[in-house]
């Protein structure tokens, strides 16, 4: 597999994941904070879980890209 399929396939299984993460807590009551201090920028603790998750699965299949 070329590198370019494989870098679309991760991509897809990891917003896959992560849709699956925000649909299940879709409308339910989360904690609301500013990333980086500004108030324009809110960020909830699902915010956060689907980003360590992306994270995550991209350092398992490209372990030296992080």
């Amino acid at each position: 597999m070329i590198n370019e399929q494989k870098y679309l396939k991760i991509a897809i299984t990891a917003a896959k994941t992560a849709g699956k993460i925000f649909k299940a807590n879709f409308g339910k009551a989360k904690h609301v904070s500013k990333k980086g201090g500004n108030a324009r920028d809110q960020v909830t603790e699902i915010d956060t879980r689907i980003e360590k998750v992306i994270k995550k699965q991209i350092h398992k299949a490209f372990p030296d890209h992080a």
